[in-house]
């Protein structure tokens, strides 16, 4: 269980930072790849891009193979020996523990050099570890705990408080006033949790995600208000540890015919499905490549909402859910199969062919 979830704790985190490199790598036009003179045709442009995103992505794959035998480690380590209080070896490791090298790296993103990432490779790893001792000690899933008030608001204080820009005395007690506030919606989110489906409930926890960030950053500085948007992106890794992360690559054709089986495996349905599944899968991969819209083509001056980008490629996912719901008829496991769905799935189409990878 613990390798799953680590897996899609990694590739989730390394996934995105793919997908940045190769968004740096889109400046400039002017001439052909090579240097030599002459313009290539929109179509070759788009496909040389993708295929670069492909070529990176596979590139890192062996990378997060590799780094999850580290990450099982760091997670070994977090598990208090017997007869251990677990809240002593919490204090061992905090949020504060991490929180100078998350402000130094997210200060300006943008200028992240290569042993920034691989220092942030490192605080990954610390970063579960301190994850799965608040896990022990609550009975909260690796998921939630990054979104409880244990998780994201303490994390953001603390890396808020270790920069060159921390809290006035005036924006701690607006901190303190959120974080009590984030605790009772907390405990009103797990007290009617079981009225949402598994995929409506992880979008509920990015909102209340999304909602404690923008609500911090009314109070912050120009300056933390940047800090806060890139530590938010953090919080993208609990996303990856509710019910696991799914990713499909290839064609259009390849991609669809790859979640359709995916979806009537995972959904505990037959071959008989698929007329039905087929068409459903088609509309929330064009549902999906919308709310991708802001990576394909991004405005030049225009940051990257991450989490909007999730939120609406959730959404479109479960009205997914709700289609196949509403058009299947369903045995009451199956039902039960679907309301519990919990995997979300990313999805990168290319104009080549590629054989679909990923994770279910």
């Amino acid at each position: 269980m613990h390798k799953g979830i680590l897996l899609g704790l990694v590739i989730g985190a390394v996934f995105t930072a793919v997908l940045l490199k190769a968004l740096d790598g889109r400046g400039g036009t002017g001439g052909t790849r090579d240097g030599t003179a002459g313009a290539p045709t929109a179509a070759d442009t788009e496909a040389a891009d993708l295929k670069a995103r492909l070529d990176r992505q596979r590139g890192e794959n062996e990378t997060l193979r590799k780094a999850i035998a580290d990450a099982e480690a760091a997670l070994a380590a977090a598990r208090p020996p017997a007869g251990t209080d677990p809240e002593s070896v919490r204090k061992e490791k905090a949020w504060s523990d991490i929180a100078a090298r998350l402000a130094k790296v997210f200060k300006d993103p943008a200028a992240m050099s290569e042993a920034d990432r691989k220092s942030m490779e490192s605080v990954y790893l610390e970063l579960i570890t301190i994850m799965g001792a608040v896990a022990r000690r609550t009975g909260l899933t690796m998921e939630d705990v990054m979104y409880s008030p244990e998780g994201m608001p303490a994390l953001l204080a603390a890396v808020l408080e270790a920069s060159e820009t921390p809290l006035t005395a005036e924006q701690r007690v607006q901190m303190e006033r959120l974080l009590q506030e984030s605790g009772a919606e907390w405990k009103a989110f797990q007290e009617g949790r079981e009225a949402w489906t598994g995929l409506e409930q992880r979008l509920r926890l990015m909102e209340m995600g999304t909602g404690y960030r923008d609500q911090v950053g009314a109070f912050l500085t120009p300056e933390q208000a940047k800090l806060a948007q890139g530590i938010s992106s953090v919080g993208m890794i609990g996303s990856s540890m509710g019910g696991g992360q799914g990713y499909s690559t290839g064609t259009r054709a390849e991609v669809t015919e790859d979640l359709t089986n995916k979806w009537i495996r995972n959904l505990k349905l037959d071959a008989s499905h698929a007329p039905v599944v087929k068409p459903i899968v088609e509309e929330f991969i064009r549902d999906y490549q919308e709310a991708q819209r802001a990576l394909t083509s991004p405005q030049p001056g225009v940051d990257l909402d991450w989490t909007a980008i999730q939120h609406k490629q959730l959404e479109a996912q479960i009205a997914a859910q709700r289609k196949l719901d509403a058009t299947l008829g369903l045995t009451a496991e199956q039902r039960t199969a679907l309301r519990n769905w919990k995997t979300v799935y990313g999805i990168w189409i290319s104009e080549g062919r590629s054989t679909p990878q990923g994770e279910d």
